[in-house]
């Protein structure tokens, strides 16, 4: 079967107890025509002296230091040194199935696609797992299904990590150059990519296998929203702008995950007990409010939850650490199926700003 080069790029920062079994995973690929970069974006552990170990064991490896400049600019690093008629992403503490490029690419192939996307796992603290997968998806998506689909966390995701692109598209969505990310975004930059990927092409398709392994680490989440709030919203914004033209089934889910982000900020920001923080961050929610007109609120524990952090944000944190409780309770799936099924439903809500908090 033919072979294009497909072209994997790693940013790499800090990641020296989970980069081995990563690049493994990478080196273990049933497709084998790769060209991998690892972008080490100034990393002060053993992360840039693994790199340069698996660079020395497999020519495909290409491995560039440089300074601390965040995960956009490495991505863009990468992108520039992209030689691959196709390029993929995976994050430097994740890890792959063998068969990951092989079937995202055959799925291209067979659908004439321009981008493919897959199933995937969740790796939360603790070791529960979750599979996200639809097999109602599988082939050729519309692209206003795709559209929706990016924006909810149990489908598609935002993220790069489990989906293949054409290096047409990419140019194609770069106005005649690889598209770039935004240096200024380490939060959601990743949604935004993919969404300006998506609003080029009407050649998406989905196999849904589970082939991709996301972990999250949720020890430094409570910081990563202090240091990089003003990131998702941005990028949030962005996008919709971006999708206020394809319907209002699609922009109104944008402008909801917009309001859901800033009223999780004054959440976050009252666990902080940054008492400075919390007027502003209730001022933006209003904003958006305004902006708005509320219209998109579509449920009643939206609602509540938008009037609770705006009158009383301290018991909404309450509430939500309570909620968090009963998300990490270790629960014998046997035994109580129905806490089980509670806690899914609650992680589901609780922890998408956690999986894009990461600021990978």
């Amino acid at each position: 079967m033919y072979q294009p080069l497909i072209t994997i790029i790693i940013p790499v920062y800090n990641v020296d107890a989970y980069l081995s079994s990563c690049m493994d995973s990478v080196l273990a690929q049933t497709h084998t025509n790769l060209q991998i970069l690892l972008i080490d974006d100034g990393s002060t552990d053993a992360s840039g002296r693994i790199c340069d170990h698996y660079q020395s064991r497999d020519a495909r490896i290409t491995v560039i230091h440089q300074e601390n400049r965040g995960v956009s600019a490495a991505r863009n690093v990468g992108l520039r040194h992209a030689k691959g008629a196709y390029i993929g992403f995976m994050d430097g503490d994740d890890w792959a199935e063998p068969d990951l490029y092989r079937v995202l690419l055959e799925t291209l192939f067979r659908n004439q696609a321009e981008m493919a996307v897959c199933g995937h796992w969740i790796h939360h603290d603790g070791g529960w797992v979750e599979i996200r997968s639809d097999k109602t998806l599988s082939g050729m998506i519309p692209q206003q299904k795709a559209l929706i689909c990016l924006q909810q966390k149990h489908l598609f995701e935002g993220a790069l990590w489990n989906k293949l692109f054409s290096r047409s598209l990419l140019i194609r969505a770069g106005e005649g150059a690889l598209l770039l990310f935004d240096e200024n975004l380490s939060i959601c930059e990743d949604l935004l990519y993919v969404g300006q990927c998506m609003l080029k092409t009407s050649s998406i398709c989905y196999a849904p296998r589970p082939l991709y392994h996301y972990r999250i680490r949720q020890g430094g989440a409570l910081r990563t929203f202090g240091r990089a709030r003003s990131s998702e919203l941005c990028a949030r914004e962005q996008l919709v702008r971006l999708l206020e033209p394809c319907g209002e089934e699609v922009s109104a889910l944008a402008k909801r995950r917009l309001l859901g982000a800033a009223l999780d900020q004054v959440v976050f920001a009252v666990m902080r007990k940054d008492d400075d923080e919390i007027p502003l961050l209730q001022d933006q929610v209003r904003k958006y409010g305004k902006a708005y007109h509320l219209d998109f609120l579509s449920n009643q524990w939206e609602r509540r939850k938008l009037r609770l952090v705006l009158q009383c944000p301290v018991l909404t944190t309450r509430v939500w650490s309570a909620l968090k409780t009963i998300v990490s309770i270790k629960i014998h799936p046997v035994i109580d199926p129905l806490l089980l099924k509670l806690r899914k439903i609650l992680n589901h809500s609780l922890n998408h700003r956690v999986m894009r908090g990461q600021g990978r």
